[in-house]
């Protein structure tokens, strides 16, 4: 009887798994609520690009994504093959180029680029951004702070630290006397 209620239980554990995999097939496909605008999955390759560079995958899927969806307003979708292309190569800097290209936006200046002289740009002649549009189409590179110590931080470290000293030096001096219990 033992066996028989044993095999069962397996049995039955072994359903729920199986139909917990296939369950779960479908949410593999595609992220949850995933833009169905190629000027969107350009913008977030962008920022992958920016921020995750070494994350060539994703960087892969949102250029993908932005060839085969149906919305594709905005977009040069040239451009955005070209980048693929790139991507295969390895240019990341290419790829980024492109892919602000095919949505209008200006390139941005790297490597041996030379920003152009007295150009204006036309990102601000059209409408005002409203509600939860960012009004621009530049994705920026990640600012790297300074963290070097300069003469005035050396001087602030050496101050803190004769008043720690000094404080410490006076809670030993002046701390009550023990008294003994008799």
């Amino acid at each position: 009887m033992d066996i028989a209620r044993a095999s069962r239980r397996m049995a039955a554990v072994a359903l729920t798994l199986w139909l917990l995999a296939a369950l779960a097939l479908p949410a593999r496909a595609d992220e949850p609520g995933e833009s169905d605008q190629a000027s969107v999955l350009v913008r977030q390759g962008i920022a992958l690009i920016v921020n995750t560079p070494d994350d060539m995958e994703a960087i892969e899927d949102k250029i993908k994504d932005a060839q085969e969806v149906q919305n594709k307003e905005g977009v040069k979708i040239e451009l955005v093959e070209q980048a693929g292309e790139a991507l295969e190569q390895g240019d990341l800097h290419r790829v980024r180029s492109l892919l602000e290209q095919s949505i209008g936006a200006r390139p941005h200046l790297g490597g041996n680029d030379i920003p152009p002289i007295r150009e204006t740009s036309n990102l601000g002649s059209g409408a005002l951004a409203t509600g939860e549009q960012t009004g621009t189409n530049v994705a920026i590179d990640p600012l790297e702070p300074d963290r070097g110590l300069d003469g005035g931080a050396w001087a602030m470290l050496a101050v803190s630290l004769g008043l720690v000293l000094l404080g410490a030096w006076l809670a030993l001096r002046w701390r009550p006397l023990r008294h003994r219990e008799a």
